[in-house]
């Protein structure tokens, strides 16, 4: 992909006026963020995006979807009064909408940043809430997007607990784990050649076609997590 090219399409879709200005300046923090890493400026950005409330009431989604962006630099920068605040918005406006899924995310934003802010465990609780939701609502058959988002989620409370030699509590968590990987291999939207590959190597789909990552940060989920899911794979068994 060429950002600079991104860019110049989306100066001219401003300029046609084809677009809201929301989209155009979520897209703009998108680019800057994944193609140009130049995060001021989309911080600039996904801001304005994130203030106008034309955005909030026309596309519910794709303002979350926004709002992770700012969420995400306020982690990698480690602002976690500002992350904190963007989170619990987050999940007031996912529990209003009825989004579940970005309810869950959000939830679990609010605990890393609550962890990281506190230099407790009390942050441990946004983290269980956030797994619980996607559990409540994923249903025995979910799609392969629901049950990975369950497993990044899980992984990464089981590495902070972890990190903070909570490895007691990290343990407990292996059999959901399981279960959800489970799942993963059951979703009706997997194919067989995937499932039969995912089995062998203990590793979700995403994580087939190309290096896991959030989309965001430029790490990789195992990056994040700080263990592979092979590695999992082959302790659970």
């Amino acid at each position: 992909a060429d950002p600079a090219r991104a860019l110049t399409t989306i100066d001219r879709i401003e300029q046609k006026g084809t677009w809201a200005t929301y989209d155009v300046n979520a897209l703009r923090a998108l680019v800057y963020h994944n193609g140009l890493q130049q995060y001021r400026l989309s911080s600039y950005y996904g801001e304005k995006a994130y203030r106008d409330s034309a955005f909030l009431a026309d596309d519910p989604a794709g303002w979350l979807d926004n709002l992770e962006v700012l969420v995400n630099h306020c982690l990698s920068e480690k602002r976690c009064a500002d992350g904190l605040r963007y989170a619990h918005r987050g999940v007031e406006v996912a529990r209003e909408k009825g989004l579940y899924r970005k309810e869950a995310k959000y939830l679990f934003y609010t605990g890393l940043f609550k962890v990281e802010s506190e230099g407790t465990s009390d942050g441990y609780a946004p983290l269980h809430q956030a797994i619980s939701l996607m559990e409540q609502h994923l249903g025995p058959k979910p799609g392969y997007a629901e049950a990975d988002d369950l497993i990044y989620i899980i992984g990464m409370t089981m590495n902070v607990m972890t990190r903070r030699d909570d490895t007691a509590q990290a343990i407990e968590l292996t059999p959901r784990l399981l279960r959800a990987l489970r799942l993963l291999e059951q979703a009706p939207d997997a194919t067989e050649e995937v499932i039969a590959l995912g089995r062998a190597l203990g590793l979700p789909q995403r994580f087939l076609i190309k290096p896991p990552s959030d989309g965001l940060t430029g790490l990789t989920d195992e990056d994040n997590l700080g263990f592979t899911y092979h590695a999992v794979n082959e302790y659970i068994r």
